[in-house]
């Protein structure tokens, strides 16, 4: 009995397997892209064995890397920032988290990296938003300031309270003291808008 002769690595039949293998590791890539991480990573458990060495090692790195991205996420949700527009107190809040991020990822400079970039994307957002408030309402008081009072006189009367309860107490004494200045010689009111700290806005 003969065995049977081995194909020509040229022959159509092992053109196809290759042609196959190829297009389940280019399926494989796409797919782990355009699913989310949580996805991805529960189809390669179920898989197991059934992976194909080929395609494990296109895969294992990109399910290392969605693991490392969720448990950033996650650590994230420790490290909110602080729900003020306060600019001293969210970048006390950010000093904080990354600290305490070097303290708990020593010995894991990838996922410390990883966590780092979640919290500096997360804390300057809030930061971004936190000065366009002040100065969305340092706007609204100076245009207080400008209109004329009822008698067509300066305007003397404090502003609103919604615009009123937003200010501190220093402004709010800043506002009173202006409150009695002829327009005529005002500036634009200046609220203390800028944070003792930009280095970490992103």
């Amino acid at each position: 009995m003969h065995e049977p002769a081995a194909r020509p690595a040229g022959s159509p039949s092992v053109r196809r397997n290759k042609s196959a293998r190829g297009d389940r590791r280019r399926s494989a890539e796409g797919t782990s892209r355009s699913i989310d991480g949580r996805t991805a990573i529960v189809l390669q458990a179920r898989a197991g064995d059934r992976i194909d060495p080929a395609e494990r090692v296109l895969l294992d790195p990109l399910i290392a890397a969605a693991r490392e991205h969720l448990a950033g996420q996650d650590y994230l949700k420790g490290l909110a920032p602080p729900d003020t527009h306060d600019p001293d107190a969210l970048d006390a809040a950010y000093q904080a988290a990354a600290t305490q991020n070097e303290s708990d990822w020593p010995d894991n400079p990838s996922q410390r990296a990883t966590n780092q970039h979640f919290i500096d994307v997360t804390f300057g957002t809030k930061k971004r938003e936190a000065l366009k408030a002040r100065a969305d309402l340092a706007h609204a008081v100076t245009d207080w300031l400008a209109q004329p009072a009822a008698d067509g006189g300066p305007q003397t009367r404090r502003p609103p309270l919604p615009i009123w309860t937003r200010l501190t107490d220093d402004e709010r004494q800043t506002v009173d003291d202006r409150s009695v200045v002829a327009p005529a010689v005002r500036s634009p009111l200046r609220l203390s808008l800028v944070p003792s700290s930009t280095a970490w806005s992103r």
